[in-house]
């Protein structure tokens, strides 16, 4: 399902710029596979909405609990196998997507805020064949409101899809940053990365 539903996301057409069609449907759910296996194995708290027995929905939220992932739990994922599956271009890109710094330079940074007091809402995932339902609402709602019973002051994600910066507004996020992915390509999407305060 995450392969479909990040299928035209412009952070994932930047990372696998190399790939169309089937194969980039393969390697996405090759990509999200592991990525939510570390996401489910660090992270207890992932949602998911079901259509009988199919997932159509999904997130997971990052809470603050001193555990980083290490180059291990990559190991085990399969996640170093990425040179191999997708090739180095798609590592190259993967990387500078990854190590931006907007976090930690406008939350952590400018606004002086606490990164124990807020939690990360990760992986907002709706199958293409479910989307204008009101699911993706329904379950950042419930992420939001599961953050606020665990008692932080507020939650933050991010976005490669400008069209998104409209919906988590309407959902009480501020923007608060954005910055271009990698300033040496012409297809490098930006990051906007949004931030709500209870």
């Amino acid at each position: 399902m995450s392969a479909r539903a990040f299928e035209e996301d412009p952070g994932c057409s930047y990372m696998f710029v190399d790939f169309e069609g089937k194969a980039k449907l393969d390697i996405l759910a090759w990509f999200w596979e592991r990525y939510l296996w570390l996401s489910v194995a660090f992270n207890p708290e992932n949602y998911v909405i079901m259509n009988g027995e199919d997932v159509i929905a999904e997130t997971c939220i990052l809470f603050h609990d001193g555990h980083v992932v290490t180059f291990w739990d990559k190991m085990r994922a399969g996640i170093l196998k990425m040179p191999f599956v997708a090739g180095m271009n798609a590592v190259n890109r993967m990387l500078k997507n990854g190590n931006l710094s907007l976090e930690d330079d406008i939350l952590w940074g400018k606004l002086g805020l606490d990164k124990t007091k807020f939690s990360k809402i990760e992986h907002v995932a709706v199958d293409p064949k479910f989307q204008g339902r009101g699911l993706g609402r329904k379950i950042v709602e419930h992420s939001i409101e599961r953050i606020r019973q665990k008692g932080y002051s507020g939650c933050f994600l991010g976005t490669q899809k400008k069209a998104n910066v409209d919906f988590y507004t309407k959902l009480g996020f501020e923007k608060v940053g954005e910055q271009l992915v990698d300033e040496t390509a012409e297809d490098s999407p930006y990051k906007y990365l949004m931030l709500m305060k209870f």
